[in-house]
């Protein structure tokens, strides 16, 4: 058993039922029996911050090779940064993480509390992408502190329970519509 399908396998299990699965259902999934799995985890937990830290880690991870050609005149700071964030990896996982936000708050608050701290390091993330925008403006030690805050505590509220189901929105759409408003604001 290699720890990526056991991360892939709990992905689709968080999607179908939540983190309320149990580690039988995980193993009846994969194939393999419940010591198999109790030999690469510790615990439900363990396996749970490992899953986080996976879809975190290759989010946050991922390096082109390919620069973004930020020189070209005829594009706007906003499809430059559009650009920049399409060479994320795809966030299906961290959205099936994100829908389970109030069962994992309740019954998994330390794991809640680690998807956070890993939503603020993405938001940090998009934040150094604005700032290393060449056709971004030098921002005040004020303005970056705020731009900053901005950015997290808006990816916090956009994960808070089911908010962007009711606004039938995506996290990746949402992040995206978050930084045209920033970058553009809106006026004329």
């Amino acid at each position: 058993m290699e720890r990526q399908e056991a991360y892939i396998a709990a992905l689709h299990l968080i999607e179908e039922k939540g983190p309320s699965f149990t580690m039988a259902e995980l193993a009846r999934k994969m194939k393999v029996s419940k010591r198999t799995i109790y030999q690469h985890f510790t615990s439900k937990a363990d396996l749970l911050n490992q899953t986080i830290d996976y879809v975190f880690d290759d989010l946050l991870n991922n390096k082109s090779d390919e620069p973004i050609e930020t020189n070209n005149s005829h594009l706007s700071p906003l499809e430059i940064l559009q650009l920049q964030l399409q060479k994320l990896p795809n966030v299906y996982d961290l959205d099936k993480l994100l829908r389970s936000s109030k069962a994992f708050s309740t019954n998994y608050p330390e794991q809640w509390a680690r998807v956070n701290r890993r939503l603020d390091q993405l938001g940090s993330r998009v934040f150094q992408m604005l700032l290393n925008n060449p056709r971004v403006r030098i921002l005040t030690a004020t303005e970056k502190k705020v731009l900053l805050i901005s950015l997290q505590q808006s990816i916090h509220k956009l994960v808070q329970g089911d908010f962007l189901e009711q606004c039938e929105l995506n996290f990746h759409d949402a992040i995206l519509a978050l930084n045209k408003l920033l970058l553009e604001g809106i006026l004329y």
